[in-house]
């Protein structure tokens, strides 16, 4: 099987690569090489390729940065994600397409979690971009699984843990403040590539949750990892 990653130099890229190239032909692309907000750059990329299956880990993450860059942010998570899902189906390639938890107001009580049958409603640009870029996929790529995932983390790309670190070997008489009131369940990317390998040789079709076990809220995370 011939497949495209999109995103590649980012943590679930990296690993989905790792994991997959070892029984698969896989490309991968980044910035600057491919933009994704652009329908000509994903075009030249897909069809000189031509893959069996494109997963999309490329997205703009930086959840504060969207309220102000918001045109750029709709530009990758729901353009971007538009070019693919048209691309996938014309070549008739098998998308999996990488969204987020952001797409939930977060209201529900701890620990209930959020399943695929629950309402999004997102309430930053974010989550909007996203979900936004999850009705393109659904409508223009009959062949996807669309994957809402949280709290990703793995020894590449920026990543909670690494900040905090970072924080702490950079200064270890400082006390750091994390927030106690947001919950989810911190999930290595390593896993999520796992479970996207054996998507990729399944019939499932739609919206899945893929996270870890388990839940915490950043306070806890962050006491876990770097004990006083």
């Amino acid at each position: 099987m011939k497949i495209a990653i999109i995103g590649v130099n980012g943590q679930l890229g990296s690993d989905c690569s790792t994991i997959l190239s070892t029984e698969n032909e896989t490309v991968g692309c980044d910035i600057p090489e491919v933009n994704i907000g652009s329908r000509e750059s994903v075009d030249n990329f897909l069809d000189t390729n031509r893959p069996d299956a494109i997963i999309n880990c490329a997205a703009y993450t930086a959840v504060d940065a969207c309220e102000q860059e918001t045109e750029l942010s709709w530009q990758i998570n729901c353009d971007g994600a538009k070019y693919l899902a048209q691309a996938a189906e014309r070549l008739n390639s098998r998308l999996i397409h990488i969204s987020t938890d952001y797409v939930f107001d977060g209201h529900k009580k701890v620990p209930e979690p959020y399943i695929e049958s629950d309402t999004p409603n997102p309430l930053s640009q974010y989550g909007r971009s996203k979900l936004a870029g999850e009705k393109a996929v659904s409508k223009y790529a009959s062949n996807h699984v669309i994957l809402r995932t949280a709290w990703l983390y793995s020894s590449s790309g920026k990543n909670f843990l690494k900040t905090m670190l970072r924080l702490a070997v950079s200064g270890p008489d400082r006390e750091l403040k994390v927030v106690n009131d947001q919950y989810g369940s911190l999930t290595w990317s390593y896993t999520l590539a796992l479970q996207i390998q054996k998507l990729l040789h399944s019939d499932l079709n739609g919206i899945m949750h893929t996270t870890a076990e388990g839940y915490s809220s950043w306070y806890e995370a962050a006491c876990y990892f770097i004990p006083a």
